[in-house]
């Protein structure tokens, strides 16, 4: 509620003052705390509202960010080709600009969409193809995380749980609480 209050705060404050250039980036936080707080219609509308700006602007990472959250937003309500629509954005920006970080989080984003909806091995396809790319540590443990839930589904429960107990313990030591909550 506090985080949703300072981002409803930042956008009042952006729109009162003129303030175009910053008002997408306090909307997408405000879409990553909505999200964080279980409101999946919220973080759709403020997602949505920063993205048209971070396109027009050509703000490629951002614009990536904000597809982020909006792609997980839209697995919670279950709106598949919503969802993989925003991977699939998001996954052409980064291939577009070969950037690595843009191109792994939009393979593990795809799988896990995939996962979700059922499609287990075209999405643990999507996630060995982002620990394919050597990401960095952050990534790679959670599209390694990702890949535990095909296993698990998949009915081999023990490699599964093995996978996302190394990422949940990888999340502690790094001391990313949300992440590690996510997974355990």
């Amino acid at each position: 509620e506090i985080s949703i209050a300072y981002c409803l705060e930042a956008v009042a404050i952006s729109q009162a003052e003129g303030l175009e250039i910053l008002q997408p980036y306090a909307e997408c936080a405000l879409s990553h705390c909505y999200c964080a707080a279980g409101d999946l219609q919220a973080p759709l509308q403020a997602g949505e509202r920063a993205l048209t700006v971070f396109e027009e602007r050509g703000n490629v990472w951002w614009a990536c960010r904000t597809l982020w959250v909006l792609a997980t937003a839209a697995n919670a309500m279950g709106a598949w080709p919503r969802s993989l629509e925003y991977c699939r954005k998001a996954l052409d920006y980064g291939q577009a600009t070969n950037d690595l970080r843009l191109k792994v989080v939009g393979w593990w984003r795809t799988g896990s969409a995939h996962i979700m909806r059922g499609a287990v091995e075209m999405g643990r396809q999507c996630c060995e193809r982002a620990l394919a790319l050597s990401p960095a540590p952050f990534d790679a443990t959670m599209a390694r995380a990702m890949c535990g839930w095909p296993s698990i589904k998949a009915g081999d429960v023990e490699a599964g749980v093995a996978e996302m107990e190394k990422a949940v313990e990888w999340f502690g030591r790094s001391q990313l609480h949300y992440t590690r909550v996510i997974f355990g």
